[in-house]
């Protein structure tokens, strides 16, 4: 028997679950457990049973740690091919990152818009873990080519050499995508 695109079967499987053949939106933050069943993206990828309410959680972590990830993939790439490939080639392998950071941080903002709670927590939590590994990232791959106040003339960086106790670290800006991402890393004092 077809209810909507699920069968009789399917429907009783996730009766357990949640109810319904899947939606991209509910009235305000609820739980899909128990009440209606999320489309998760693609038009057959209905989170109906807990297993897939799990990779759904999961796949939204991911997503969260790779929009930030590709962030600062971006950055690095930018600096490691600097001098090394024509500029087109690198401006055209940092223009398709940046599509795909894209892509991503579209994905989660329809996400969100699914009003399933779990899923939110499990983005906000991917976006923080994004963060945590980025920072590693930066610090290893930026900071051991950040410029020092002795290399000042050589490589063009403003350092204030009056200010003791102070280095200056590489910071790629932004990583929301709507609040102006800059790939492009800036100098800024940090207290050791």
């Amino acid at each position: 028997m077809d209810m909507g695109g699920m069968t009789a079967d399917n429907s009783t499987a996730s009766a357990s679950f949640c109810s319904g053949s899947g939606t991209v939106m509910m009235n305000g933050y609820q739980s899909s457990e128990n009440g209606y069943c999320v489309l998760y993206l693609f038009q057959n990828a209905v989170v109906d049973t807990r297993v897939k309410y799990a990779f759904a959680l999961l796949g939204s972590m991911w997503l969260g740690m790779a929009v930030e990830l590709l962030r600062v993939a971006r950055t690095v790439l930018a600096r490691r091919l600097e001098g090394k490939v024509p500029n087109i080639v690198a401006d055209l392998l940092e223009g398709l990152l940046y599509a795909v950071q894209m892509m991503v941080a579209y994905w989660l903002m329809l996400l969100v818009m699914l009003y399933e709670y779990g899923i939110f927590i499990f983005i906000l939590l991917g976006l923080g873990l994004g963060r945590l590994c980025s920072r590693r990232i930066e610090r290893a791959c930026l900071e051991s080519t950040a410029c020092t106040c002795k290399d000042k003339e050589a490589t063009g960086c403003h350092c204030k050499a009056s200010q003791a106790g102070k280095l200056p670290y590489l910071l790629a800006e932004g990583g929301s995508p709507c609040c102006g991402d800059s790939s492009i890393p800036k100098t800024r004092e940090h207290s050791i």
